[in-house]
């Protein structure tokens, strides 16, 4: 596959930082792990030449069903004002992840956004990975997993630290 400018930047931005990835072979995918504060998470980069934009996927744990209605409703109270993504659910399956995205001008993918969007992803999804397992394990209330994450995280302003990349052992990112 040739790679798009801006997917060979993506490359380009994780070998430069030296940061272990797979490469989808049909499309312009790139595949990883990253470690943070509160646990791992798998993460998806896919860059959308069509109309210059970039996304980052940060997967959490799977949903059981029985779960499914106090996720998607955790997922809605942590959305609430994100200004840069999203928590997202799928009913089919149970599969929870946060979504950031970004457009860029043709040619103009550069490390600060890359950075920005896929950090924005990690962090978030670090940041309420606790929140979603007391609330799929622990049967606590979405209200109050919400409430309790967005009290500990910075104000405006404030920095947030990233995580740090990790690419878990023997993990299959099919």
């Amino acid at each position: 596959m040739n790679a798009p400018s801006g997917f060979q930047r993506v490359i380009e931005h994780f070998e430069r930082n030296g940061w272990k990835f797979q490469v989808d072979q049909d499309r312009p995918v790139l595949r990883t792990a990253f470690r943070g504060k509160n646990g791992a998470v798998r993460c998806v980069v896919a860059i959308d030449e069509s109309d210059d934009l970039i996304q980052a996927f940060a997967f959490l744990p799977i949903v059981p069903e029985h779960r499914s209605a106090a996720a998607v409703e955790l997922c809605v109270r942590a959305s609430y004002g994100t200004k840069i993504g999203n928590f997202e659910f799928d009913h089919n399956d149970g599969e929870l992840r946060f979504q950031a995205a970004a457009p860029y001008a043709k040619g103009e993918l550069n490390d600060d956004l890359i950075q920005r969007v896929l950090g924005t992803a990690l962090v978030m999804a670090d940041a309420f990975l606790p929140a979603f397992m007391k609330v799929i394990y622990a049967n606590v209330s979405p209200a109050e997993a919400a409430a309790d994450t967005h009290a500990q995280m910075p104000q405006s302003g404030e920095a947030m630290s990233a995580p740090e990349l990790q690419t878990p052992p023997r993990l299959n990112l099919n």
